[in-house]
């Protein structure tokens, strides 16, 4: 079970560096400037991810994925709870990483836009680590309960694929994603993984920004990004337990 959380350790941390490493790119230098080239980066990463650790681990690099998984009977709880907090330890190493990484450009960006990192003008920096939403919040909930509820979904019916074509599994979840992100990522920014959101959020309110992090409240944030991709996985899960129990 070690080396299968170490496996997730390392796939977590390989997609948050590559996605909020290319919102980082776009943030603070101007690069990736469309949602598609961010989309099909994060899309990327996920496939990526998967390919490389899948070998050692179940590769779900999501606490919601995990949980889904443990309401199907594919893991125990203690390999949930392990998996999961391997999980934010590859998310929360990764956020640290990048910040190391562009610590200097984040603080030139900084002195030409004539902003301090723990005001409100902050949160555009931040969002390279935790995520933010531009609707209500009953709104930003059901788009990350929904969003992460497809992304499930998907995960699920790669299982359907015969074993010949299962290769290209990892390629249909990362495209899945990419498409989820282009449709709600300017409303939540797509999270649809808690490990993703707190892990780099962490880092950000570590390194500055404090409660900035989580604008506007930690508790909203918390409840839209943690929250919300669980119970929409779970219900994935059920719906899907549900429908195989009729066949």
């Amino acid at each position: 079970m070690i080396k299968a959380a170490i496996g997730e350790l390392i796939g977590t941390f390989i997609l948050v560096f590559i996605g909020c490493g290319t919102v980082g790119m776009n943030v603070v230098y101007g690069f990736f400037p469309e949602l598609w080239q961010i989309a099909l980066m994060w899309g990327g990463g996920v496939a990526l991810a998967i390919y490389l650790v899948r070998p050692i681990c179940p590769a779900h690099l999501n606490p919601a994925v995990s949980v889904g998984m443990r309401i199907m009977n594919g893991i125990s709880s203690k390999e949930m709870i392990v998996f999961i907090i391997f999980q934010f330890l590859g998310a929360f190493i990764a956020g640290e990483s990048l910040f190391c990484l562009f610590s200097e450009g984040i603080t030139n960006y900084e002195i030409e836009q004539n902003m301090l990192r723990n005001s409100e003008q902050g949160r555009e920096v931040a969002k390279m680590f935790g995520e933010f939403f531009s609707v209500s919040h009953l709104e930003a909930i059901f788009f990350e309960g929904i969003g992460t509820f497809c992304l499930m979904t998907i995960i699920l019916l790669t299982s359907l694929v015969p074993k010949k074509r299962a290769s290209y599994n990892p390629v249909l979840i990362g495209l899945g994603l990419a498409l989820l992100i282009v449709w709600i990522a300017p409303f939540t920014q797509a999270g649809f993984n808690p490990a993703r959101d707190f892990g780099p959020r962490i880092v950000a309110f570590l390194n500055g920004w404090e409660w900035i992090a989580f604008d506007p409240t930690p508790i909203k944030s918390l409840l839209v990004y943690i929250l919300a991709p669980i119970v929409g996985a779970a219900i994935s899960v059920l719906i899907w337990i549900q429908l195989k129990l009729k066949r």
